[in-house]
């Protein structure tokens, strides 16, 4: 293993709840561990600081501030990894004006480390988060754990600890894209992950094969979208799983599929039906955003919703065991009351397993930022409550954006 003269020492941090970023920085670890760097418990001691970011709305993007604002009081350079520099890049040159390295671009996290000899390149995708997660609640304690506030500490570890003590915490991941082929009107993550990038079919093949040697049988298959992996490559997601498929030794291995564009879900129907016929798939994760025709052609969120409905209700029909969750974005531009109902009356209809509620909020450069017809912030706060009412009048478990907020005033924040 190559080793400088002097070992730097590395200090790596997120402002938490984003799978993909923790199995970034888990990469982004061992990168630094087969360049020789060695880690310190804390900041203080650190000669290079990373903050791996997540800033997909508001609320994230100022836990990474007030983070970013923690970090540069001491002497390591901080470097803003993630989404943040994309998202915000306005207002982080106003406020840090340091390096930084996008989601989209974490390979040329080599000219950070000219010294390196082994290309971040070269370091296989992560597969297991419960680690990510574990460290990131010893490092928001600090070194003896004492370090942060404890109002942040107690936060954190609030929404980790029933996490990792949850049927998620066994989960081994395969990621299969990186980047996003859609364009939906109202994000503004697509800029910071890039183009979609499906991680070739051998490639996907050999690290199921890995996590089945480990033992894994509960495995989420991950990316923006995997629907539209093989897009970029002239394959298709059926394609891909009937390949892993083909690898299960045995009937106990079953799939989680985070996130699914509803058009793929809708266009590869009978093949992930064959999927869930066979007792293969665990849980979907269908992002609808809106139970509004209108309103989902103002996202650019090009299905139809009946087509939609009609495409889970079958899944669940398939095996009643499969879990089904969405997301929907509450506020909208223009959202009228009756929208905002069909949006409710859609979950209802379907009978989602859980449900994310998102308040809209602007992201810069988004085509939803410039629209008119914004709703007030106060009435779409109201909308939220009015959701999570009838959510529970209905038996839906449902978070909202909240819950993935480090609340930094130690005010409670779970759904």
């Amino acid at each position: 293993m190559p080793a400088p003269v002097q070992a730097l020492r590395i200090f790596i941090a997120s402002n938490g709840m984003c799978t993909r970023r923790y199995l970034d920085e888990e990469r982004l670890r061992e990168y630094f561990r087969r360049n020789g760097c060695l880690f310190s418990d804390g900041p203080e001691e650190a000669d290079h600081i990373l903050l791996v970011t997540c800033a997909f709305v508001g609320g994230k993007e100022d836990d990474c501030f007030e983070l970013l604002r923690d970090f540069s009081r001491h002497r390591g350079e901080l470097v803003v990894v993630g989404c943040l520099p994309e998202i915000a890049s306005t207002r982080l040159e106003r406020e840090f004006g340091g390096r930084t390295v996008s989601t989209g671009e974490l390979e040329t996290i080599d000219r950070l480390f000219p010294e390196f000899e082994v290309p971040f390149a070269s370091v296989p995708d992560a597969n297991l988060l419960p680690g990510a997660l574990q460290s990131s609640a010893r490092r928001s304690l600090g070194p003896n754990g004492v370090r942060s506030p404890v109002r942040r500490a107690r936060s954190l570890l609030r929404k980790l600890v029933p996490f990792l003590s949850s049927p998620h915490s066994d989960l081994a991941y395969l990621r299969v894209t990186n980047g996003c082929a859609n364009d939906c009107s109202y994000c503004g993550i697509r800029k910071a992950i890039g183009p979609l990038r499906s991680k070739p079919l051998a490639v996907c093949e050999d690290e199921y094969r890995g996590l089945l040697d480990a033992g894994h049988q509960k495995i989420k298959i991950l990316g923006e979208d995997v629907g539209s992996w093989g897009l970029d490559i002239s394959l298709s997601f059926p394609r891909l799983l009937e390949r892993l498929a083909s690898i299960d030794r045995d009937d106990g291995v079953r799939w989680d599929f985070e996130s699914i564009y509803p058009r793929w879900a809708i266009a590869y129907r009978s093949d992930l039906l064959g999927q869930i016929e066979q007792g293969r798939v665990r849980e979907i994760c269908c992002e609808a955003q809106s139970g509004s025709p209108r309103i989902l052609q103002l996202m650019k969120r090009r299905y139809a919703i009946d087509d939609l409905a009609e495409t889970l209700r079958s899944f669940r029909k398939a095996d009643p065991r499969v879990s089904l969750h969405t997301h929907l974005i509450v506020g909208f531009p223009t959202e009228t009351e009756a929208e905002f109902q069909d949006s409710l009356d859609f979950v209802a209809g379907v009978g989602f397993s859980h449900v994310y509620l998102f308040s809209y909020s602007d992201r810069d450069g988004t085509e939803s930022s410039g629209m008119e017809g914004k709703i007030d912030p106060e009435l779409i706060r109201e909308r939220v409550g009015r959701a999570r009412q009838f959510m529970r009048r209905h038996g839906i478990p449902c978070e909202t954006e909240e819950s993935f907020l480090i609340d930094w005033e130690g005010r409670a924040s779970m759904a």
